[in-house]
């Protein structure tokens, strides 16, 4: 087929396609290189400096793929899941946001325990309000350790799908009584222009909203 000018083309998650590289790309390596970025432990959370973008800081992957086991399938032939990476960002959005409200225990200025089983409770009846795993979601724990949470493609739309797309029922945002509406964080000049924001001040609602946003118009874009 190849010999003809035909080409085969490969869209897969990251564990799959990761094997057929030759196993080489698993997340835990010690460049934490995955088919969606490259970062090291020392850059993960570096931010640009005028906007507080990381775009600004125009990564690059530095380093050539490995080459695939598959002689009809090479590596410029494959084609990363944007809903495969759309989940596991999803995954790790709900889980951060469970933790943020795990922590209000430890923090008495904050309301503290009563704060803290008061917000998880929100953000999972939130959750479950919208019916995924017919409103029965819940978290896992091993022992008192809250363990990933794991999500498919319609649970993951559904969760980070704001409120006004759905028409025939009115449901709450994902985090209405969750994130804290008092708690502010200063913005940058450049940062307050790129959110296209009134004020230098953002709370941790509108803040996390902000975000959210972003995700579900780059899940849209796919």
């Amino acid at each position: 087929m190849i010999s003809r000018g035909h080409k085969t083309f490969l869209s897969c998650d990251s564990k799959f396609s990761d094997n057929l590289l030759g196993g080489r790309l698993d997340p835990t390596s010690t460049d934490s290189f995955s088919m969606y970025n490259y970062e090291t432990k020392d850059t993960r959370y570096e931010v640009g400096n005028n906007t507080g973008f990381r775009s600004e800081l125009g990564r690059t992957i530095e380093r050539e793929h490995p080459d695939s086991l598959l002689p009809s399938l090479p590596t410029s032939c494959y084609i990363p899941d944007g809903n495969h990476c759309f989940c596991r960002l999803t995954e790790h959005m709900v889980f951060d946001r469970c933790m943020t409200c795990m922590n209000l225990e430890g923090q008495q200025s904050m309301g503290g325990q009563a704060a803290k089983d008061q917000a998880l409770s929100h953000f999972l009846g939130n959750i479950n309000a919208r019916g995924v795993r017919s409103g029965k979601f819940e978290l896992k724990y091993d022992v008192k350790k809250l363990e990933q949470v794991t999500l498919n493609v319609n649970h993951a739309e559904t969760i980070s799908s704001p409120a006004s797309q759905y028409t025939s029922c009115h449901y709450p945002e994902i985090l209405d009584n969750v994130a804290s509406k008092e708690v502010q964080f200063d913005l940058t000049v450049q940062l307050k222009e790129s959110l296209n924001w009134p004020s230098l001040k953002i709370s941790e609602y509108d803040l996390e909203m902000k975000i959210w946003e972003v995700h579900w118009k780059l899940h849209e874009l796919e």
